[in-house]
């Protein structure tokens, strides 16, 4: 697993076998980094000693707001107690939930924490059920038995307990001893079903205290339901027998529980915020993800259809390349017609007819460069939207290979020519129709021009 297991760098727990592991090290620092599912098969309570060095576990089990779900252990027979683990001693354990447990014993010490000694609990819960047959003792909804200064704080049960025994069995511990001991600012919202019915040894907060007094642990605002639990047993100072209307109060705590910590609102339980702050994390993670995907999926669906806008451009650009080289080529010989049209337009008869006899012969004898600019001047403008600012200037190329039209019309036309005229000039010449077109849209100063001599007969 990742990590050093110190205190700045915890062995980071991400699976059940990781967790597992927590028995190579009893004195590291851990911390779940997401829930934990150990509905697969029924956990092995971590051993009460280290298998090498016999000590109990007295490392840092930093929860970080995650969760330990579906943890089932039985102990039908032997001394294994049944929690997480079986006992700590120094530890520190915060910010971890139970969910959903599942433990039954005939032995004794049923709780996720069955045995806490001179320990740190804080902002934990747990939820389900802890079953104690025949003799057993010591279960509780959180711990089994809490001593020797160990200082619990800010966590909650909501865990049904059954008991035959009817000993030493409490919503939130069994047993609490020592005067150095606090538990402070805790609630247990189960229920309790004791089989003997005597409620000797049985309490909705806490099971048992020690007989003598002055070893009676230090407790400060803690609760439990009296609603659910139909009775009232094993209320002290400070352990407070509320019903759930009380308990579902808000205002009721507002002025003892920090809402940094507790989520506090009507109609409901108190909860931790650690945990609530996760669920909020959760949904909007899913959405984040969600939103991703679906951004995901419509990057590739563009990432697509820019490769084929790409492919086909890349196409283009070579078709291109290739007609703007024909254009290159294409523009002398166009030249040298302009320069026949010019002599031959001095020779010119004054008058429509005669202009025409004169342009027919020469569109005839370019209908090839015709099909060709045609071709040329249909692909630019089809592709102009497209095609970068080289190709743009290459189409006013095109305007100056028919720049004989000038000649033609006696005036300058082709550099403002749009793409639609350009088309229509080279349909009238490819259909010998030109000289009409042009003496329609244009006014020929060429048939105007009366100082022209005649030199044909």
């Amino acid at each position: 697993m990742l990590g050093t297991g110190t205190e700045l760098d915890p062995y980071q727990i991400t699976s059940r076998l990781e967790l597992e592991a927590i028995v190579n090290d009893y004195t590291a620092h851990y911390k779940l980094m997401n829930d934990i599912d150990l509905s697969d098969s029924n956990w092995t309570p971590l051993p009460l000693k280290h298998p090498v060095t016999n000590a109990i576990f007295s490392g840092t089990i930093d929860g970080n707001g995650k969760r330990i779900l579906n943890m089932t252990v039985t102990i039908e027979s032997g001394t294994i107690r049944a929690g997480f683990f079986e006992a700590i001693s120094g530890a520190t354990v915060k910010k971890l939930g139970f969910e959903n447990i599942n433990l039954t014993t005939n032995y004794m010490y049923a709780s996720p924490l069955p045995y806490a000694n001179n320990c740190i609990i804080e902002e934990c819960y747990a939820t389900g059920t802890v079953t104690l047959n025949g003799t057993a003792t010591y279960g509780g909804g959180l711990c089994g038995y809490i001593t020797n200064g160990s200082k619990v704080s800010n966590c909650w049960t909501d865990v049904h307990i059954t008991t035959e025994s009817g000993q030493l069995c409490g919503g939130f511990s069994g047993y609490i001893f020592q005067n150095t001991t606090q538990v402070s600012n805790c609630f247990a919202f189960g229920t309790i079903t004791d089989k003997t019915d005597a409620w000797d040894g049985v309490g909705g907060f806490y099971g048992q205290l020690p007989t003598n007094t002055s070893y009676h642990p230090k407790f400060l605002y803690c609760y439990f339901d009296s609603t659910k639990l139909g009775n009232t047993n094993h209320t002290t100072n400070q352990v407070f027998a509320w019903t759930t209307e009380q308990l579902q109060t808000a205002s009721n705590f507002t002025d003892n529980f920090s809402s940094d910590i507790w989520l506090l609102k009507d109609s409901q339980y108190p909860k931790l915020q650690a945990f609530e702050e996760k669920v909020v994390v959760v949904i909007e993670e899913r959405n984040i993800v969600s939103h991703i995907n679906n951004l995901n999926s419509g990057v590739m669906i563009d990432k697509i259809a820019t490769q084929k806008i790409v492919s086909s451009f890349n196409e283009l650009s070579a078709q291109a390349q290739k007609i703007i080289r024909a254009t290159k080529t294409n523009t002398t010989f166009v030249k040298d017609i302009v320069s026949g049209v010019v002599r031959q337009m001095q020779v010119v008869k004054v008058g429509a007819e005669t202009v025409t006899s004169y342009i027919l012969p020469i569109t005839s004898n370019i209908e090839s460069l015709v099909k060709r600019v045609k071709l040329m001047t249909a692909t630019v403008i089809s592709d102009v939207g497209t095609f970068n600012s080289e190709v743009v200037r290459e189409i006013q190329s095109l305007r100056q290979a028919l720049s004989f039209i000038d000649v033609i019309v006696g005036k300058v036309i082709t550099p403002t020519l749009k793409p639609v005229e350009i088309e229509a000039i080279v349909y009238h010449m490819e259909n010998g129709t030109l000289s009409e077109y042009l003496s329609n849209q244009y006014s020929m100063s060429v048939l105007e021009n009366r100082t022209l001599v005649e030199v044909r007969e």
